[in-house]
């Protein structure tokens, strides 16, 4: 298994690098991979993947008279 070109460097200059990137950023980088990592406990990638998905698959409602039917299923022409 190869090493990350970091991962034998002490960790006071890793700390150091880390504060420095995160002052660079307009949020802190801890603070959003705090949220992101409880919100995938709420609500896995997984999860969210197959609801995109099925939602994708879902008629899209069309008050025009359509029928529910996707743009791509009217022809071209969209009539």
């Amino acid at each position: 298994m190869s090493r990350l070109p970091w991962s034998s460097t002490p960790v006071m200059p890793v700390s150091a690098a880390a504060r420095e990137l995160e002052a660079e950023l307009d949020h802190p980088l801890s603070l959003l991979v705090d949220q992101a990592l409880d919100a995938l406990e709420r609500r896995p990638m997984a999860r969210r993947i197959a609801d995109a998905a099925r939602a994708a698959e879902a008629p899209v409602r069309d008050d025009r008279g359509s029928g529910g039917a996707r743009p791509s299923d009217r022809g071209a022409t969209g009539a």
